[in-house]
């Protein structure tokens, strides 16, 4: 199944959704001082205990199906994706794309040949390997290469031989928009070639399996039906690289064991809602690993402008404000722009776990800068927002989309 793609530059991740998300009119400051609030109307998001979340609908604006897969992969420097209809990789073609993923890339699919979204569930994997390990190999050949791997749905909290997640409940309607995409539902486990997915409790002298390759949870039909903007964050820990050094939760998330990898999906809709003379943002949580974030962009040291809250209280899986508020500009974030901060802190905690320079945000998406009428998405991606990298994992990551194609 070889859609049309563009390469894009961008980040990933995910969570169990067990109910729809819910709105949160109630969003609070989360920085210090003057603070101006765009997060109002935001989204609570889901708990992350394995499955994939149902992330709301787009709220208006009109565009093509776009279907955007990020690579948050904490312990995936590259990966691939591979999809079916059925949880069978038999004629799935081969991997996308061609060179595989870098953490934080993503990759943006205007069709699936192939794939019909109303009536095919689709069945999303990832593959980790070196290039060498993938190229002239389809999908098929890579999981027989990896061993067996369980069938999507076919374990829960990512692991293998647990009941599914729970698929999570579409979003209701915006004004004038689509209504939201159903969760997908539980996560799969994942499997190393060599030593069936072992994780935290490998001896550290015990060579990486070359291929490791985890199914994804399945997206009903219908999920992705409506012709709006989605974004698949593939997340948590495919498992195979760790040595015993205590960190399996802290980095990939609650449930993860050599016996349980966390690998899963968080899928979103996206908003295409503009304003000619203004900026809209949201913010889409994908590191399984990190509770409940408030999210700012913290103007330059000594600047005489406000930090603006860009959300709060947003659990993994989650994206806020559904509806961008579209009443602020480029400006507002900071000047210079790239001088700015976007901070990530542990909700209502007032202490940032994580702050990065908006150079390096825009950097990590393939953005110069950004454009009043145009709708970005940030992505939080990685393990705990407050950790750094480690020998077997990525650093956290905020990472930028244009959400108005």
């Amino acid at each position: 199944m070889r859609g049309a793609l563009l390469l894009l530059g961008v980040v990933a991740a995910c969570s169990t959704n067990h109910d729809a998300l819910s709105r949160r009119p109630d969003a609070g400051s989360g920085a210090g001082g003057g603070v101006i609030d765009a997060s109002a109307d935001g989204e609570a998001g889901a708990d992350a205990s394995g499955g994939a979340s149902g992330g709301g609908g787009a709220d208006g604006g009109t565009g093509p199906f776009r279907l955007t897969l990020m690579n948050g992969v904490v312990d995936g420097p590259r990966v691939w994706f591979c999809f079916s209809r059925a949880g069978s990789l038999a004629a799935a073609g081969g991997p996308q794309p061609t060179g595989g993923l870098a953490y934080g890339a993503a990759l943006s699919l205007a069709a699936l040949d192939g794939f019909d979204p109303t009536s095919d569930a689709l069945a999303p994997w990832i593959v980790a390997a070196e290039p060498e390990r993938v190229l002239g190999k389809d999908c098929a050949a890579l999981l027989a290469e990896a061993e067996a791997v369980p069938e999507a749905g076919a374990g829960g909290a990512g692991g293998a031989g647990g009941a599914g997640g729970a698929s999570g409940a579409s979003g209701a309607a915006g004004a004038g928009g689509a209504a939201g995409a159903a969760g997908a539902s539980g996560a799969a486990g994942a499997s190393g070639a060599g030593n069936g997915g072992a994780d935290a409790g490998t001896d550290a002298a015990t060579p990486p399996p070359a291929v490791r390759m985890a199914a994804l949870p399945t997206l009903p039909a219908g999920t992705l039906a409506a012709p709006s903007s989605y974004l698949l964050v593939a997340t948590g820990c495919l498992g195979g690289l760790a040595p015993a050094d205590g960190f399996a939760e802290t980095v990939c998330g609650p449930g993860h064991s050599a016996a349980s990898p966390s690998a899963t999906a968080m899928v979103v809709a996206l908003s295409r809602s503009t304003s000619p003379a203004a900026l809209g943002v949201q913010v889409v949580h994908a590191s399984r690993a990190s509770s409940a974030i408030d999210v700012a962009s913290k103007p330059p040291a000594g600047s005489a402008l406000a930090s603006v809250v860009l959300a709060t209280n947003l659990a993994p899986g989650g994206i806020a404000p559904r509806t961008p508020k579209l009443d602020f500009g480029v400006g507002d974030l900071g000047s210079p722009l790239g001088d700015a901060t976007v901070t990530v802190t542990p909700a209502r905690s007032g202490t940032a776990a994580l702050s990065l320079p908006w150079s390096k945000v825009l950097t990590a998406g393939g953005l110069t800068g950004l454009t009043e009428g145009r709708t970005y998405a940030l992505v939080l991606v990685g393990p705990r927002a407050d950790l750094g990298a480690g020998s077997w994992w990525n650093a956290p990551l905020v990472t930028i989309l244009d959400a108005s194609e």
